[in-house]
């Protein structure tokens, strides 16, 4: 690295931070409703990749586009993190649960869920309808009614957890 080469890469930088950082947060924002308090992190994330990236000498000939991707991919890669999380779930956590209390928390968890995330998920887990039903039904679309689901269930996960500390021993 050349003497003053610090200095122009940390300058575009800071040029693409104040030209594209709201286009990061409302991106970010918009693919992580449900865990807000990761945007943040995923903008900083995101410039910190790029500062790395020209450091290193990497040309990026669109910033926007190579921005919105690194988010995207930063992005998936909590998803997947968290999905990991949720799968590793302590089954012994639920033997100590009695049958009352798996009753009491299902009233509990569903009331703390939005109006339509009640009904699909009645309509898909009770009542055992195909989400193409589902999805004429409420006159949405398949990957909406997926989405939906796949929502609810993450929320269902979170309270569940919750719920199970609130009444351990």
């Amino acid at each position: 690295m050349v003497i003053g080469e610090n200095d122009e890469i940390t300058e575009e930088c800071k040029r693409l931070w104040h030209l594209y950082r709201e286009y990061i947060i409302s991106f970010c924002k918009f693919k992580l409703k449900d865990t807000p308090d990761y945007v943040e992190d995923c903008v900083q994330d995101v410039f910190m990749a790029l500062l790395e990236a020209k450091r290193s000498g990497t040309e990026i000939k669109s910033p926007k586009a190579w921005l919105t991707t690194v988010a995207n991919n930063k992005i998936k890669r909590e998803y997947k993190n968290r999905k990991r999380e949720f799968s590793t779930l302590d089954m012994h956590d639920f033997e100590e649960v009695s049958d009352e209390l798996i009753s009491e928390m299902k009233d509990s968890i569903l009331n703390q869920l939005k109006f339509d995330e009640q009904s699909i998920i009645i309509d898909f887990y009770v009542k055992h309808m195909k989400v193409k039903n589902i999805a004429i039904k409420y006159n949405l679309s398949e990957a909406n009614v997926k989405q939906k689901l796949f929502r609810a269930r993450k929320k269902i996960m979170h309270l569940s957890n919750e719920e199970i500390e609130k009444h351990k021993f």
